[in-house]
């Protein structure tokens, strides 16, 4: 789970990052935020999102994103 809005950087720069990573690239992201706006949203997606999510959600809707990003993860090897 990844906060658009954080002191010092934007989740948008990390979401970027992990991508840009061998590491990390492949891992399940679902930003979450406040900003509702459509340039925000696609902004998320594009730089790598696996989903984008807004607030407020419940936590049972959040649960339930968050089984469907790990049930679209490969298994590790």
């Amino acid at each position: 789970l990844l906060d658009v809005m954080m002191p010092g950087i934007d989740g948008f720069a990390v979401c970027e990052s992990l991508r840009n990573e061998a590491d990390t690239a492949s891992l399940p992201i679902i930003m979450l935020s406040a900003k509702t706006d459509l340039s925000s949203i696609s902004k998320g997606l594009r730089v790598g999102a696996t989903k984008y999510l807004t607030k407020p959600i419940s936590p049972d809707e959040l649960t339930r994103h968050v089984q469907e990003a790990l049930e679209l993860q490969p298994p590790a090897h």
